[in-house]
């Protein structure tokens, strides 16, 4: 039986990175509180799901995290920006 303890480490560490995370994303100045908070979560998603997929495995580092750079802009570059990554017909704009 595994201990639950590494997990709850896991989860204090996560935590504290969407806690970063969300600091960060108000301190852009477009992006409120409560805004931050869940685009945080979607951050931290993103990078457990980039390092971990099996489909990166060929991947060397630099292309992972371009890539996982480009799908972060997507979610938190400002909408109509010339940093918009996301075309406004994908966007539903």
């Amino acid at each position: 039986m595994t201990s639950r303890w590494p997990r709850a480490r896991g989860l204090v560490l996560t935590e504290q990175l969407e806690g970063g995370i969300a600091q960060a994303l108000e301190r852009s100045g477009h992006i409120e509180r409560g805004e931050a908070t869940v685009l945080a979560g979607v951050v931290t998603a993103i990078v457990h799901l980039g390092v971990t997929a099996t489909n990166h495995l060929d991947r060397g580092g630099a292309d992972l995290l371009a890539d996982i750079r480009t799908q972060i802009n997507a979610v938190i570059a400002p909408r109509g920006s010339s940093s918009d990554p996301v075309p406004a017909t994908r966007r539903g704009c």
